[in-house]
């Protein structure tokens, strides 16, 4: 496993925190959510996440996958299906391909 830095965007994928609206599971009832990594504690093993209107939440590596721009597109998209979220990014280099 690849693992998270500071300032990565990350999409929450496990459902082990359930589906709410400060842990919003990737196209969950709140959408297509993109966080990024605030903090990182415990040698990578808690991963603090800021979603939209600054809400904070933190996270094991396993409930995690990065969120991926396709540079000819600039859509972000994310998780195990790839599903397009529709969140135009200015460059490919604001998301880290892991």
């Amino acid at each position: 496993m690849i693992p998270f830095k500071l300032k990565d965007k990350v999409i929450y994928t496990s459902g082990s925190y359930d589906d709410h609206e400060n842990d919003p599971l990737w196209g969950g009832k709140h959408g297509y959510q993109i966080g990024e990594v605030v903090r990182i504690e415990d040698q990578g093993l808690s991963i603090k996440v800021r979603w939209d209107k600054s809400r904070i939440n933190t996270y094991k590596p396993i409930d995690l996958e990065y969120a991926y721009t396709n540079p000819n597109s600039k859509i972000v998209t994310g998780g195990k299906d790839g599903k397009d979220c529709g969140t135009e990014r200015t460059s490919p280099e604001e998301n880290r391909a892991g």
